[in-house]
């Protein structure tokens, strides 16, 4: 925690802002808005993530001035939330994998919100949520996806009819290459020219996306697949 005394000589610099209430961090928050006059102040501000806020009233003084917002919550709230804060462009939504996933996620709706992450769901989408997703206020107009899939057709029809799509980070559960992963492990992560021309996955999707589109693994990760559009 940044001392009192320091705080606002830097605010005006400051680009992201994390904040917890768990129980290693009591009172955190409270003690960080009793330096500050209001979110304002911070004129970078670009990325604010909170972990564990357990006051709703907390959660509303914040994010009614938040630029990102990686949120933890409740999908009953959630909306609310994206309604109070009208400047959001990114948005992770943290899911507990044992738990179906909530029908409310295909209706929120925030007209700025255009990075969406839902790896942190740890859990892949199938094929009938994929779809409803595509079709969803916040797919539709998504730029920026993160997401883990069970089928790989669902990576087509997303890209297909997410029409503002750019980019997609994906995982798909039925990656039939693990041969070659395990290879590219051994090879510190890198993926060359070699084994990427004989990586199955991404073969299939070269057959059936655009030329255009620009395919790849990620290199530390080598389990996500990197698609530009």
């Amino acid at each position: 925690m940044i001392c009192q005394q320091h705080l606002p000589f830097i605010t005006n610099r400051v680009i992201a802002v994390s904040l917890t209430d768990d129980d290693n961090t009591p009172e955190q928050i409270n003690l960080f808005l009793s330096y500050i006059k209001s979110f304002n102040e911070f004129i970078q501000l670009r990325s604010l993530s909170l972990y564990y806020i357990r006051s709703y009233e907390t959660l509303m003084k914040i994010l009614d001035q938040s630029v990102s917002s990686h949120v933890d919550t409740c999908h009953s709230q959630l909306q609310d939330l994206l309604d109070r804060a009208p400047n959001v462009h990114y948005l992770c939504i943290h899911h507990d994998a044992s738990l179906p996933i909530q029908m409310s996620l295909f209706k929120y709706s925030n007209t700025s919100v255009r990075q969406l992450n839902l790896t942190d769901y740890s859990r892949y989408f199938n094929e009938e949520e994929c779809i409803k997703l595509s079709r969803s206020p916040l797919g539709i107009q998504c730029e920026v996806l993160s997401i883990m899939v069970t089928h790989r057709e669902s990576i087509i029809y997303m890209i297909k009819y997410m029409i503002n799509l750019r980019s997609l980070q994906i995982q798909c559960e039925d990656e039939k290459n693990c041969e070659d992963l395990a290879e590219i492990e051994k090879n510190n992560g890198s993926c060359d020219k070699k084994l990427e021309n004989k990586d199955e996955l991404i073969e299939w999707l070269k057959d059936r996306l655009s030329i255009t589109c620009l395919i790849k693994r990620n290199a530390d990760w080598t389990n996500i697949i990197l698609i530009w559009i």
